[in-house]
């Protein structure tokens, strides 16, 4: 049975660590723990008094730990495998900014049997057993950060796009001294005709889809695109292979990669 295409493709370039805040002043510090950097989405790790704090739910989480808030003592209360540790706000450095609790981070990792070391030169927090001899990941030589490319495919008839290619870097990627900027494209090339036209965003922005996009990779923007109705319709048939390749170019440095990707179009009926 064919449908009609509705093909979106959303370059959603994502990172919660921006570049430009990562070295010199009001400089983010970054945690390195189970072999990747923790995201802070929106509550960045907070020099106090020279010592580290961090947001409690997350490092909480990622160190597997329960805890609880009493209002009226204003005190966490942190569990783990039975042991239990107390600590009232204003001690160690906690404190609360905001709508987010802080707590001391080698306080609570350490109180929980973790080994923590500092790293001056690239202002990380690392954590883990052996913590000496942690090795952090090494920036790419040649400048280019290497996206992760997914391709979503549609769930259900209320999605209006048949699959979404996704670009994703990890905080792991993010701590590169760098303010490069980075552009991206989608050429299909088994079925050419979904270039050759230009297409409508919803708040009537026009573009081609075969065109260069700006990426913001590091920063919290989104950058979308896709194609509606608008335009030439072309008839696609369920399970057809589409390929297409993905160009992401620094613009910088002018390094530029491909990369070669296909989606099989899913049979699901339509909603209207």
């Amino acid at each position: 049975m064919k449908k009609v295409l509705v093909l979106g493709a959303i370059l959603a370039i994502l990172a919660s660590l921006s570049i430009s805040s990562v070295f010199g002043a009001g400089s983010d510090i970054r945690v390195f723990l189970n072999d990747d950097y923790i995201d802070f989405p929106d509550a960045k790790p907070i020099i106090r008094n020279e010592r580290t704090t961090v947001p409690v739910a997350i490092i909480a989480r990622n160190l597997g730990i329960d805890y609880t808030w009493n209002g009226t003592t204003r005190t966490v209360a942190f569990e783990q495998d039975g042991k239990e540790l107390d600590l009232r706000i204003e001690e160690h450095n906690s404190f609360i900014e905001g709508s987010r609790t802080y707590v001391p981070l080698r306080f609570i990792a350490e109180s929980f049997e973790q080994e923590v070391d500092w790293r001056a030169d690239v202002r990380t927090v690392v954590i883990g057993e052996n913590v000496k001899n942690i090795q952090l990941p090494e920036p790419p030589k040649d400048g280019f950060i290497e996206p992760k490319i997914e391709i979503e495919m549609a769930e259900s008839g209320w999605d209006p796009v048949y699959f979404r290619v996704t670009f994703e870097h990890k905080d792991k990627l993010a701590y590169m001294n760098s303010q490069d900027k980075y552009q991206a494209k989608i050429i299909f090339t088994s079925h050419p005709q979904f270039n050759s036209r230009e297409y409508a965003w919803d708040k009537g922005y026009v573009f081609r889809l075969d065109g260069w996009q700006e990426a913001d990779i590091f920063g919290s923007a989104l950058a979308r695109y896709e194609n509606t109705r608008i335009g030439e319709e072309v008839d696609i048939e369920a399970g057809m292979r589409v390929e297409f390749d993905i160009y992401v170019e620094n613009t910088t440095t002018g390094n530029s990669k491909k990369y070669s990707h296909h989606a099989i179009i899913p049979h699901m009926e339509w909603a209207n």
